[in-house]
């Protein structure tokens, strides 16, 4: 990591070791907890007297409180994983979801919120926000969010994760930086997806789920079905999802006299004396390169060449979890939009 990313996992752990800052809410094994939810237990057990939970007083009266060395635990357990993101994703997407929703908002936030957003019902936080779907959630989650755990949230971002709700729980997610417009583009998607593909909706939120689970293969194996699922829709019978990819890129020149099953092996040349061979159909290409790459690091990730030591496999990371996740997520608003022209 560089050294901006180290300045950025030493503020997440201080701000989630802060008494007063935290969105965790100081309990009797509260980080063994987090780390057994992340399958870290081993290191949980390296470090445990730093995760020791502090008290003042007795019975009723008894304060918890996370210990003086909670911080220092926080931060060499980030430094070790420094190398291991889909574990250190795995820590802090268990991380989220122990937040407090009442240490994620401020306190007397709930009247604004119900006088803005009247689908919102209850009376308490928790219930609000139980109360309404994931895209509402975020849209609250980015206005009312507390200070603290916005700062929280920025220092996230820069190690290119964030914060968001996902089938009704705080989780970690690929953090993007897009516009506005690109935003709201993927709210309109995850809307439009739900409404008319329903399994390829499933296949984004298992996505979206996976990559929180720091699992790379199975993330980029649902973009794989967020592909074909989706260039499905345009197929005819009894014909394969390239067909359907063939007719989504019906701008391509030349795309409609040749088979879709030989475009993605043809080699342009503008001199060939095929004339079909003159033509370079990018949009397919770029699709189909899409569908291999996600099959390579995918479904078939274990396939590969034969050598004296083995097969020679390819290793997904989940940087390659992350790239898959955006350019699916690009596509999906391509098809949208060319689709409504």
């Amino acid at each position: 990591m560089k050294t901006r990313e180290l300045a950025a996992l030493s503020q997440i752990a201080e701000i989630l070791s802060d008494n007063n800052k935290s969105p965790i809410i100081p309990s009797e094994d509260i980080w063994k907890k987090i780390f057994c939810g992340a399958g870290l237990e081993d290191l949980f057990e390296e470090r445990s007297p730093q995760f020791r939970i502090a008290d003042r007083g007795y019975g009723y009266e008894k304060e918890l409180f996370f210990n003086d060395r909670t911080y220092n635990g926080l931060y060499e357990t980030f430094k070790e994983l420094e190398y291991q993101p889909e574990k250190l994703i795995m820590l802090l997407n268990s991380v989220a979801n122990r937040m407090s929703v009442y240490r994620i908002f401020d306190s007397d936030m709930e009247d604004t919120i119900k006088k803005k957003y009247t689908k919102v019902k209850g009376t308490y936080l928790d219930e609000m926000m139980s109360s309404v779907g994931d895209e509402q959630k975020n849209i609250i989650l980015s206005e009312f969010a507390s200070k603290d755990f916005n700062k929280l949230k920025r220092y996230v971002n820069i190690i290119n994760l964030d914060f968001l709700y996902c089938d009704g729980e705080l989780c970690v997610q690929p953090f993007t930086v897009r516009s506005n417009e690109s935003i709201q583009d993927l709210d309109i998607i995850s809307n439009w997806l739900y409404t008319e593909h329903k399994d390829v909706y499933e296949s984004y939120e298992s996505a979206k789920k996976e990559f929180a689970n720091g699992e790379s293969v199975s993330c980029i194996m649902h973009c794989r079905n967020i592909i074909t699922g989706i260039f499905s829709s345009q197929k005819s019978q009894q014909r394969k999802w390239l067909d359907g990819l063939q007719k989504a890129c019906h701008q391509d020149k030349n795309i409609n006299n040749v088979q879709a099953n030989k475009i993605a092996e043809m080699k342009y040349n503008e001199n060939s004396s095929e004339e079909n061979e003159r033509y370079q159909y990018p949009r397919f290409k770029l699709f189909y390169r899409l569908y291999s790459f996600t099959c390579a690091l995918g479904a078939h990730k274990n396939e590969g060449n034969m050598t004296i030591s083995g097969v020679d496999n390819e290793v997904t990371s989940i940087d390659d979890a992350l790239l898959a996740l955006r350019i699916t997520e690009d596509a999906l608003i391509w098809f949208f939009k060319t689709s409504l022209s």
